[in-house]
C-alpha cells in the first residue's frame, strides 16, 4: 500500500484479503511492514504516514539466502516480508509459507529423497575435501552443498545435501570430528506438515 492509502483502507484490505502484514512504499520505496491488528485502534482517517512509528522496517535483499527471510519473520512475529535491492527500492513481498514450501520442494520432501544437514564452523576449518571424505564413509553422496556467513557469529553455515535420509549415523560422525550441527533433516521428519518443516527449520536458525 502506499502510504498516503488511510488506517481504513489497510483495515479493508484486512477484512477483504485476510492478510495480517502488507508492505509500504512511497514512489516504489520501501518504508515497512505493518501488522494489520496494530491498526485496530487508531483513527481510522489517519493516512498511514502519520502512524509511521507502527512500520516494522525490515526486509530482505534479492540476493540474501532464503533462510535469512524465515530468520527475520521469526524473530519479529510477522508472515511476510519485503524484497529490497540495493537502493531500497519494493520489489515485492514473500510469504512464510511460500518460503517454507520451496525449501520443501528443494529437498524433495515429498518423495523422500535427499537428507539435509547444516554445519556449523570456523572459516579457517572449512575443507570440502574432509567433508566429501565423511559423507562418503557414511555411504553417501553430496548432492548439493552451500555456504553463507553467519554475520552475529562470524562462523560459515554449510548446508549439505546427501543422496539418504537416514542421518543419524553422519550426524554422529560429524560430531565426532568437533563439528557443530545446527540442525539436519531426514527421515523422521518427512511425513511432518507444513508447520512442523518450519519448526524444525526454526531450530537450525534460531540459535
Amino acid at each position: 500500500m502506499h502510504k498516503t492509502n488511510t488506517v481504513h483502507d489497510a483495515l479493508a484490505l484486512k477484512l477483504q484479503c485476510g492478510v495480517p502484514f502488507f508492505a509500504v512504499e512511497e514512489d516504489n520505496k520501501f518504508l515497512g511492514i505493518v501488522a494489520l491488528d496494530d491498526l485496530q485502534q487508531l483513527d481510522e482517517e489517519k493516512q498511514l504516514q502519520e502512524v509511521e512509528d507502527e512500520f516494522i522496517k525490515i526486509s530482505v535483499k534479492e540476493t540474501d539466502h532464503i533462510l535469512t527471510a524465515l530468520k527475520l519473520m521469526q524473530s519479529f512475529k510477522i508472515d511476510v516480508i519485503a524484497v529490497t535491492n540495493s537502493s531500497q527500492d519494493f520489489l515485492g513481498e514473500i510469504s512464510q509459507d511460500s518460503i517454507i514450501d520451496a525449501v520443501s520442494k528443494y529437498l524433495s520432501v515429498n518423495e523422500g529423497r535427499f537428507g539435509l544437514i547444516a554445519l556449523e564452523v570456523l572459516p579457517l576449518h572449512y575443507s570440502i575435501t574432509e567433508l566429501t571424505k565423511l559423507v562418503q564413509a557414511n555411504d553417501a553422496e553430496i548432492m548439493q552443498l552451500n555456504t553463507y556467513p553467519d554475520h552475529e557469529t562470524g562462523n560459515l553455515i554449510i548446508s549439505i545435501m546427501v543422496n539418504k535420509t537416514e542421518l543419524s549415523a553422519l550426524v554422529a560422525t560429524f560430531q565426532r570430528y568437533e563439528y557443530h550441527v545446527r540442525y539436519y533433516f531426514g527421515e523422521e521428519n518427512y511425513d511432518n506438515k507444513l508447520q512442523a518443516n518450519y519448526d524444525l527449520l526454526m531450530k537450525y536458525i534460531n540459535l
